[in-house]
């Protein structure tokens, strides 16, 4: 008998079908309540949008990013702030700065409780409008009346130094404010 081969399979390309992918629904808002409708809310964080096409990682925007680009905006001149004028060596001054009305500080409790008497020195500019500016501890107590020294001058106001008739800023150099404890 003789041996008849057997004939090969000849197969037919199979076309697969792809099906559409299924649409995405986005995940419910949480914090949304069951019966409201959900407004677009901002996302935070990092989006594929916010890489970089090498890959290396994500890429930030760098410099004031709150501020629109300036190609859309309006050209706007930015306000000019009036420097302060600096103060007048004391020897110029015709009239030094005065205190107008009283400049005390608070005691703290702490001070209080500890019994803690003195005088805190201090370096200041007292501006041709009377306000105090620029003060620096120079010889302090602690305990918190050095800050309090500091609030008082703040509140302080004083009638500016003159120069020749002419209001002035003035730098004192050594305005003391002292503490003390009065008896019960």
């Amino acid at each position: 008998m003789p041996t008849e081969k057997p004939k090969p399979r000849i197969r037919k390309p199979v076309k697969r079908v792809r099906k559409p992918p299924k649409k995405r629904t986005p995940p419910p808002n949480k914090a949304a309540k069951p019966n409201e409708e959900t407004t677009d809310t901002p996302v935070f964080g990092f989006s594929m949008e916010s890489t970089t096409a090498a890959g290396a990682g994500p890429s930030m925007p760098v410099g004031n990013t709150v501020m629109a680009d300036p190609a859309e905006t309006k050209k706007v001149k930015p306000k000019k702030v009036k420097a302060l004028a600096p103060p007048v060596p004391v020897y110029e001054v015709t009239e030094m700065p005065k205190i107008a009305g009283k400049c005390r500080g608070d005691y703290t409790e702490e001070a209080r409780g500890k019994r803690i008497e003195g005088t805190v020195v201090l370096e200041l500019v007292v501006g041709s409008n009377g306000r105090t500016r620029s003060i620096k501890v120079i010889k302090g107590l602690g305990h918190g009346l050095d800050e309090q020294a500091i609030k008082a001058l703040k509140r302080c106001r004083f009638k500016p130094g003159t120069r020749n008739g002419k209001p002035v800023a003035v730098r004192l150099r050594s305005f003391k404010i002292r503490f003390l404890l009065e008896d019960d």
